[in-house]
Order: structure tokens, then C-alpha cells, then sequence
């Protein structure tokens, strides 16, 4: 069985945003794959926590998890926080975490400026055509 689970956000302002995600394998030879991505402008705030466990009985389980954050501002703020729980002794599992600013193109706050930190967001939120994370 496999589940994938993908999901996005974009806050601006004051907001502050907190999810907690839980990726939990119960039986053999599943596979849960995970992706998280946003974006924060102003002065917005974001934490993710996020767990993957693995029961003693889930062996041969993979399991992927990733959080990626881009600052469109210097006064935002994430916070990833991936974890893994694993009681089986024959799993895969990865996980990644990223907090990156958006650096400034040359040009001041122009009309060119908005839409460069536009095609950002975009291309952070657009999903990669990247080989299958499973082993094998």
C-alpha cells in the first residue's frame, strides 16, 4: 500500500501558521511519501512538526517526509521539525527539512522585482519530476 500526501501554504501579514502531520505504518511492505512546501511574506510565522512511526511489525516500510519553506521577507520566520519514531529493525526512511530566503535581484521594488519573488513561490510550490524515492 502507498500513500502520498502533498501539501502547501502561503501566509503573509502577522499570521502564524502551526500543522502537525503523523505518518504512521502499521504493516509490512508499505510506503508513505510526504511533501510540505511554502512560502511566508511580511511578518509571518510557520512551524511544522512532522512524525513518521514505524510499528514493530511494519517491516520492509518506506517512508519519506520533507518540509520546504521560502522567506519572501527578512522578518518571516519558520520552523521545520521532522521526527522519526522507528521500532522495526528492517525500514527506509528519510526525511528533509529547508528554510531558504528568496535573495533580492538587483533592481529595487519594482513591478520586474514582484514577479521574480512571484516566479519563486511558483516554482517552490510546482512539483519536481525527480525519480521515485523508493529503493529498488
Amino acid at each position: 500500500m502507498t500513500s502520498r500526501v502533498t501539501g502547501a501554504y502561503f501566509a503573509d501579514g502577522t499570521r502564524h501558521l502551526d500543522y502537525d502531520t503523523f505518518q504512521g505504518h502499521i504493516a509490512p511492505d508499505c510506503e508513505s511519501d510526504f511533501a510540505f512546501k511554502g512560502a511566508l511574506r511580511d511578518e509571518a510565522t510557520a512551524v511544522w512538526r512532522g512524525m513518521i512511526r514505524v510499528e514493530k511489525d511494519a517491516q520492509k516500510t518506506n517512508a519519506y517526509q520533507e518540509c520546504r519553506n521560502l522567506m519572501l521577507s527578512p522578518t518571516t520566520h519558520a520552523v521545520p521539525i521532522p521526527g522519526l519514531e522507528i521500532l522495526a529493525n528492517d525500514v527506509r526512511y528519510t526525511h528533509a527539512a529547508t528554510v531558504g530566503s528568496a535573495s533580492k535581484p538587483q533592481s529595487s521594488k519594482t513591478r520586474r522585482h514582484h514577479r521574480w519573488k512571484w516566479n519563486q513561490v511558483i516554482s517552490l510550490l510546482q512539483p519536481k519530476r525527480e525519480a521515485k524515492r523508493s529503493a529498488g
